[in-house]
């Protein structure tokens, strides 16, 4: 769908100055760090190892949550996945994927502290990240690839989110991305 390919495309890393973006998403591309796939292999192996397992139980979890998000069980797990990206990332400075499972894991944290309500908009984001490690990320780590994927935005979602703030207009329409996204996406 050419829609779901435009919202993805608003994701990659463009460098132009596009003036209708706002000032505070200029802001987030000029603090992020990218990812470092110049590593060792035995180190990046087993880093792959340990995503591709969390993104596993990740896939069994998440639909439980969706299902009854009042559970604090699958929550919990859920959050806990994205705390092992968060650490894992750091491990091998993996610093823009560790950063957006970081947003994830904090939104989550306030969820569970009770200090931030759930909202389907929370749900569907966190559904929106793991789509993108599952169909993006592991692979471009198997196959030490830059990511095609700018994280900025989605990092900037998540804070906005976390804020209860009014969500930047191109940052809503990447929610739509959680129900479409797949691997065969453009991004």
């Amino acid at each position: 769908d050419s829609d779901d390919n435009d919202n993805a495309n608003n994701l990659n890393d463009s460098s132009s100055n596009d003036k209708t973006e706002s000032a505070v998403l200029l802001n987030a591309r000029s603090q992020l760090k990218p990812d470092n796939f110049d590593i060792d292999e035995d180190i990046r192996e087993i880093f792959i190892e340990e995503v591709t397992e969390v993104v596993a139980d990740l896939e069994d979890f998440l639909p439980i949550w969706q299902q009854d998000a009042q559970d604090l069980t699958p929550l919990t797990e859920v959050r806990r996945g994205f705390h092992t990206l968060k650490g894992s990332g750091r491990m091998i400075a993996a610093k823009s994927s560790a950063e957006l499972a970081w947003t994830v894991e904090d939104t989550l944290n306030r969820v569970i502290n009770e200090s931030l309500t759930l909202t389907p908009n929370i749900q569907q984001y966190v559904q929106l990240v793991f789509k993108f490690y599952f169909f993006k990320l592991v692979g471009d780590f198997k196959s030490k690839k830059e990511h095609a994927v700018d994280f900025r935005p989605l990092i900037l979602l998540g804070q906005q989110l976390q804020q209860q703030q009014s969500l930047e207009p191109a940052l809503e329409e990447l929610l739509l991305l959680s129900d479409t996204l797949t691997a065969e996406t453009k991004t």
